[in-house]
């Protein structure tokens, strides 16, 4: 029996993580209305060599 796996599934176990970016932000022409951005996508850490 195969049982299919989600990409963010295999993702994680091949040591991904979901980074979020979260931007808070207002336009000068309307000040009293705040606008809001989230970002997230999977991505491994860099491995830094020296």
């Amino acid at each position: 029996m195969v049982t299919a796996v989600s990409r963010e599934f295999r993702l994680q176990m091949e040591s991904c993580g979901l980074p979020t970016a979260e931007i808070h932000y207002h336009l000068p022409d309307y000040p009293n209305l705040l606008q809001l951005y989230i970002w997230q996508e999977y991505d491994q850490a860099t491995t830094f060599r020296s």
